[in-house]
């Protein structure tokens, strides 16, 4: 209980550091390569401490789980920049944005995390389940058009729109203001809601992706958040990049499709988690290195 609440006291200090610093101001790329870049030293510190703590196979867990999913946050990222188009958000208030993609994300992890350690505990056909939905999210992502995103079609954005009063405009960065006597909502607030969807389904292809590499949740979760804790700082450093990374859907994709089937086929065989490691990062680096040299 006590590395519990001690992790999320250090996350506390690591978001209040953050808010004090960016919280009137937009984040400039040589503050975004310094966070992202202390954010993974961070991150490495603690993964140390796991290796200290709970030996080297734990460490190798955090490790792998944390490249795993700050690999396809930046997926997630993609989407974020999409939903920011679409809406017109201005360049100052993209960060509050993010930040409360953030705090949600935190306990949409927690909870899908401990009922998935839970159900995969008790029932063990639920890994090939899990594995399933992984592989074929693998096979769809790598299928996806670029670019792709139809939010005019999407139900949630149309049923508020229907529901509630939306002013056109930004006001500042409020989410809801009243005018003539009648409350508005903004379109920050329709942003905001737009991202934390995205989350929840992203979250959804993620966690299941994380749990076939450690049933630990307390590894899983912490590596789940310090993946997610420099998500702000990753957006706007690679934002001007992801018209350059072209191919990394399709490598995501088959880190993906990886983990599904060795989920799938783990009682026939066994595939050591350092082989694991390895392969998710070589499709990462191959996938960039493609990218950039078709550019």
């Amino acid at each position: 209980m006590a590395r519990w609440i001690g992790f999320h006291i250090l996350v506390l200090i690591v978001l209040a550091i953050d808010l004090l610093l960016y919280r009137k101001k937009e984040m400039k790329q040589k503050a975004a390569l310094i966070s992202s870049v202390a954010g993974v030293l961070l991150a490495l510190f603690f993964n140390g401490y796991v290796y200290l703590q709970e030996g080297g196979e734990k460490a190798v867990e955090f490790f792998t789980s944390y490249l795993v999913e700050k690999s396809l946050s930046i997926d997630n990222l993609f989407v974020f920049l999409l939903i920011f188009s679409y809406f017109h958000v201005p360049k100052a208030l993209k960060h509050k944005v993010i930040y409360a993609g953030v705090l949600g994300a935190f306990v949409l992890r927690l909870g899908l995390i401990l009922g998935g350690v839970a159900l995969i505990n008790l029932f063990d056909w639920v890994t090939y389940v899990l594995g399933g939905i992984v592989g074929y999210t693998g096979v769809r992502l790598m299928m996806e058009k670029k670019g792709e995103l139809p939010l005019e079609e999407n139900r949630l954005l149309q049923w508020m729109r229907r529901r509630f009063r939306v002013t056109t405009d930004y006001v500042e960065d409020k989410f809801i203001v009243k005018r003539n006597g009648l409350k508005y909502l903004t379109p920050l607030f329709l942003v905001v809601v737009m991202v934390e969807s995205s989350d929840v389904l992203f979250a959804l292809d993620s966690i299941p992706a994380v749990l076939a590499v450690t049933r630990d949740p307390y590894i899983a979760y912490t590596s789940n958040v310090f993946a997610v804790l420099g998500l702000r700082s990753l957006f706007f450093l690679l934002a001007p990049w992801f018209t350059v990374l072209t191919h990394l859907k399709i490598g995501l994709g088959a880190i993906l499709l990886f983990i599904g089937v060795k989920m799938i086929f783990s009682f026939i065989i066994h595939i050591p988690l350092l082989v694991s490691l390895a392969v998710i990062a070589t499709i990462l680096t191959i996938s960039v290195l493609y990218s950039i040299r078709k550019k």
